[in-house]
């Protein structure tokens, strides 16, 4: 296999462990992410769009980027 492959294979793999660790994450977290990285909403205008608070916009994000950062250091070192 050629480097080329080999790091892209890592990629892929890499990206497969991300999938399935953010479809591991509860719905609102998930959501969340979503709107702040896909969509690209600000937190206010999450906050507006799912009836919650800035803030509980904020620790559902830290809770999601924490959880998605263990697991994948979890498969790191397996």
């Amino acid at each position: 296999m050629s480097e080329a492959g080999a790091i892209s294979g890592g990629f892929d793999f890499a990206e497969q462990h991300l999938a399935d660790a953010f479809r591991e994450l509860p719905l609102m977290r998930r959501r969340i992410l979503e709107l702040l990285f896909v969509d690209e909403l600000s937190p206010t205008e999450i906050a507006q769009k799912l009836h919650c608070s800035v803030q509980h916009v904020y620790n559902q994000r830290s809770l999601a980027i924490k959880r998605l950062r263990e697991r994948l250091i979890k498969e790191r070192e397996k």
